[in-house]
C-alpha cells in the first residue's frame, strides 16, 4: 500500500488525547503506542495530539516547551502541553472548535482530564467529530481488579450518562474485543487493530551466554500490575547450580509496593543478585536489552507489552506471564509465557534458562530476532488503523 503523500490541509485531522506524551517515558507503554500511531500514520492523517506538560507522577513541566499552547516537536507533530488544572469543559471546547477534527482520539479508561472531560464536551455541545475510544488494556479482569470501587463508580456514571454512545472502542487484541463486549455489551461498534511498532530494522548479532549463569532484565514500572514482586520471589526458589543476575529499569509510582520489593531484593540467596537501576530513557532501550540474555516479566496483564517486543527484536528471549497478546512463544523457541497461578513452572524455567548452552542460546536468540521481524513487518496493522479512523 502506498503512502498518501498529500499535505496536512487535506488530510483528515485526528486530535488525540492522552495523558502522556513525548519527551515523556515514565508512563512506558501508552507513550510509545501512540509514538508509534503517529509516526506510521503521517503519511495518511494530520495528528495534533492534547497532553500534559509533566511526565508521569512529575509536578516540573518538560524543558524547552510552551505550556498551554501548541508547539511543533523535532519530529513535526503539532503537541499541546497543558499545565495541571488547565483543561476546563470551556478550554477542551474551545479547542476542539478551533480544530473542528474529523476523528477525536481517547487514549484512556478512566482519566479525567483526557477522556471524561472530553466525552462530557462532545455529548453537551455537539461536537460533530467521531470518536475512538482506546482502553488500553484497562477494562481486563487484572486491570479492573486495582482500585475496583472507583472503576466501578466510573463506569456506571459514564453509562447513566451516554458519555460512551456512539462511539468507536479500538481493541488492540481479541482478548481486548471480549474485554469491552463484557462491559459496554455485545452490540458496541468495535475496531481490532494491534498495535503499530515504531519503523525499526531487526539486525541480529551474536551473544555470548554461560552456561550455570544468566543475565536477566526486567523494563516497566514499578507496580502492582506489572507484578515485579512475583519475579523476585520465584528466582529465590531457583537451584543454587546457576549464577542469576537480575537488573531492575522503570520508575515506581507506588511506595508501599517498591518498599515489598526492596524486602526480597535485599533477602536474596547468594547465587541470585537484583538490583534496582532506575527508569530507562525509551529511546536507548533497545541497546540496553544488548546486554542481557532474557528479559524477564511477569504482568498481570499487557495490553501490548512493547518491552516484550523491544527484547524479542534485541535478540533477547523473554519469560513473561499468559495475560499478554504474546502466546505459544516455547513453540517458536523465542521464550515462554507461564502461568502467573504456578510458580513451579516459572522456577523450573528459570533453572533451565540458567543450564542454557551458548548452542541451544544462539538458536532461541535468532528466533526471537526473527519473530520481532514479522511483528514489525505486519502490514496488516497498518491497513486495520486505517479502517479504525476511516470507518
Amino acid at each position: 500500500m502506498t503512502a498518501n503523500n498529500s499535505t496536512a490541509a487535506s488530510k483528515k485531522k485526528i486530535v488525540v488525547f492522552i495523558d502522556w506524551y513525548l519527551p515523556g517515558f515514565k508512563a512506558g507503554g501508552p507513550i510509545k503506542s501512540c509514538v508509534s500511531l503517529v509516526e506510521r500514520l503521517k503519511s495518511y492523517f494530520h495528528f495534533k495530539i492534547i497532553t500534559g506538560d509533566t511526565d508521569l507522577n512529575e509536578t516540573v513541566p518538560y524543558k524547552n516547551i510552551n505550556s498551554n499552547a501548541w508547539n511543533v516537536t523535532d519530529r513535526g507533530t503539532e503537541v499541546f502541553y497543558a499545565a495541571k488544572n488547565y483543561l476546563s469543559s470551556k478550554t477542551i471546547e474551545n479547542l476542539l472548535l478551533a480544530e473542528n477534527p474529523e476523528v477525536i482520539y481517547l487514549n484512556s479508561m478512566f482519566s479525567w482530564n483526557f477522556t471524561l472531560l472530553p466525552l462530557w464536551v462532545i455529548r453537551n455541545k455537539k461536537i460533530k467529530s467521531n470518536v475512538v475510544v482506546a482502553p488500553r488494556g484497562m477494562l481486563s479482569k487484572g486491570a479492573l481488579a486495582l482500585k475496583p470501587v472507583k472503576k466501578s463508580l466510573f463506569l456506571t456514571a459514564a453509562k447513566t450518562l451516554g458519555l460512551f454512545r456512539n462511539v468507536t472502542f479500538h481493541a488492540s487484541t481479541e482478548i481486548e474485543v471480549n474485554e469491552i463486549k463484557n462491559v459496554f455489551g455485545k452490540d458496541v461498534k468495535i475496531i481490532h487493530a494491534i498495535n503499530l511498532t515504531p519503523e525499526h530494522k531487526i539486525v541480529h548479532f551474536n551473544r555470548t551466554k554461560n552456561k550455570n549463569k544468566v543475565n536477566l532484565v526486567y523494563v516497566g514500572r514499578i507496580s502492582e500490575v506489572k507484578n515485579l514482586l512475583q519475579c523476585l520471589q520465584v528466582l529465590k526458589k531457583t537451584a543454587a547450580i546457576s549464577e542469576f543476575h537480575f537488573d531492575i529499569y522503570g520508575p515506581h509510582d507506588d511506595e508501599n509496593y517498591l518498599d515489598l520489593c526492596k524486602k526480597e531484593i535485599a533477602s536474596m540467596p547468594s547465587h541470585v543478585q537484583a538490583n534496582l537501576k532506575g527508569p530507562a530513557d525509551n529511546a536507548g532501550i533497545t541497546a540496553l536489552l544488548k546486554n542481557y540474555d532474557f528479559l524477564f516479566l511477569l504482568s498481570m496483564n499487557e495490553n501490548y507489552g512493547h518491552a516484550i517486543v523491544e527484547g524479542l527484536s534485541a535478540g533477547c528471549p523473554v519469560i513473561i506471564g499468559n495475560r499478554t497478546p504474546w502466546r505459544n512463544l516455547e513453540a517458536k523457541k523465542c521464550g515462554w509465557d507461564l502461568s502467573l497461578e504456578d510458580d513451579n513452572s516459572i522456577v523450573e524455567t528459570l533453572d533451565k534458562v540458567g543450564a542454557m548452552d551458548q548452542i541451544t542460546y544462539d538458536q532461541w536468540s535468532k528466533a526471537s530476532s526473527d519473530f520481532a521481524k514479522q511483528i514489525h513487518e505486519n502490514k496488516k496493522a497498518i491497513d486495520d488503523h486505517l479502517q479504525l479512523f476511516n470507518s
